[in-house]
C-alpha cells in the first residue's frame, strides 16, 4: 500500500471512531487492528480525553518512510484539531480553582444553573461551589442517596419522561456516566450540608435565640428622620425576627426605634408583638442560618486563583 493510500485509509478510520468517552475502548481496538494491517509505518494513537467534555478527540502518529513522523487529525464535529484548541493556554477549559479544587467552564456553568445559595454575586457562588466540593469530598453516600439526588436533578429541570432525559443528556453533551458522576457529587454535598447544620445549630440557636422568635413588625426608612407617628397603622405579616431590619431584631415590643440613622438614611420601627422562638421547631433554621455563615467565612479565606 502507498503512503497515499495508507493516509486515506487511515483518515477513514479517524473519522468513523466513536466520540464520547465511553467508546474509547471501542476506537483503541479498532485503531490496533488497523495498526496489525500497517505495521510498516508503525502507528501510534494518541488520545486527547478533555477535562470538560464527555468527547474525545483522536491524533495517528505514522512513520514516514523518508523519516520523521506524520500526525494525522480529524475532527468531524467543528474542524477545530484539539492541539489547536489548547495551544492558547493550558487552563484554557478551567473557570477557577479554589484550595486546590478545579471547576471547568463546563461545570461553572451547570452550577450556576442549579445554585440555591445566597452568595451576592455570581463569583461568590462558584467560589461556594468549589468549597462545598472540596468539604463534601470524602463523605460516604448510599445507592439510595445518589438515586434520590439524581431524581431531584430531573425533576429541577423539568425531566418527567426517558425520552425527555435522553434528549437532555443530548443537548447538553452529557453521557449517563457524566449525569450519574453530578448525582453522587450532589448527594455528599447534601449530606455534608446535613450534617453541618446538625452539628452549627444549637450554639447558633443559642447565641442568636431572637433571631428566631415571631414577629409583627413595621419601620420606615427615610432620607431624612421620620418620628414614630409616620409608622403605618396597618397590619403586617408575622415573620422570623431574623428577616428584620438589624436595630429591630432584638426590640423591645411596643416600645418604638429610632429614627436613627441606618445606611444611608434613617430607620424608624416598631416591633408590635413578639412570639419566642420554640427552640425545637427553630433548631433547623438556626442551622440553615449557621452553615450560611460557615460558607460565607470559609469563602472570605478560601485561595481563589480566576483563570
Amino acid at each position: 500500500m502507498s503512503l497515499g493510500e495508507t493516509l486515506a485509509s487511515a483518515a477513514t478510520l479517524l473519522h468513523g471512531l466513536p466520540r464520547r468517552r465511553e467508546g474509547l475502548g471501542e476506537a483503541r481496538a479498532a485503531v490496533a487492528a488497523w495498526a496489525a494491517r500497517n505495521a510498516a509505518h508503525a502507528p501510534q494513537l494518541v488520545v486527547d480525553e478533555r477535562p470538560d467534555s464527555p468527547l474525545v478527540g483522536y491524533d495517528l502518529l505514522l512513520d514516514h518512510p523518508g523519516g520523521g513522523t506524520l500526525a494525522l487529525t480529524v475532527e468531524p464535529e467543528d474542524g477545530l484539531p484539539w492541539a489547536v484548541a489548547y495551544s492558547s493556554h493550558w487552563a484554557s477549559c478551567l473557570a477557577l480553582t479554589v484550595n486546590g479544587q478545579d471547576l471547568s467552564l463546563r461545570q461553572a456553568l451547570r452550577a450556576l444553573r442549579t445554585y440555591t445559595g445566597r452568595a451576592a454575586t455570581v463569583t461568590d457562588a462558584l467560589v461556594e461551589h468549589c468549597l462545598l466540593l472540596e468539604a463534601a469530598a470524602g463523605e460516604q453516600i448510599t445507592q439510595a442517596e445518589a438515586q434520590e439526588a439524581a431524581d431531584a436533578i430531573r425533576r429541577s429541570r423539568g425531566l418527567l419522561t426517558a425520552a425527555q432525559f435522553t434528549a437532555w443528556l443530548a443537548a447538553t453533551g452529557l453521557s449517563t456516566y457524566d449525569f450519574q458522576q453530578e448525582a453522587e457529587q450532589t448527594a455528599r454535598v447534601l449530606r455534608f450540608r446535613r450534617r453541618k447544620e446538625a452539628e452549627l445549630a444549637p450554639v447558633h440557636l443559642a447565641v442568636h435565640r431572637h433571631d428566631f422568635d415571631e414577629v409583627e413588625a413595621v419601620w420606615v426608612t427615610s432620607t431624612l428622620p421620620l418620628p414614630p407617628e409616620a409608622l403605618p397603622e396597618a397590619p403586617a405579616p408575622a415573620r422570623p425576627a431574623g428577616e428584620l431590619p438589624e436595630p429591630l431584631r432584638a426590640a423591645v415590643t411596643g416600645l418604638a426605634v429610632g429614627p436613627l440613622p441606618y445606611g444611608e438614611g434613617y430607620l424608624t420601627g416598631l416591633v408590635r408583638s413578639r412570639l419566642p422562638a420554640d427552640p425545637e421547631q427553630a433548631l433547623p433554621a438556626a442551622g440553615r442560618a449557621a452553615f450560611r455563615q460557615w460558607l460565607a467565612g470559609r469563602r472570605t479565606t478560601a485561595r481563589v486563583r480566576w483563570h
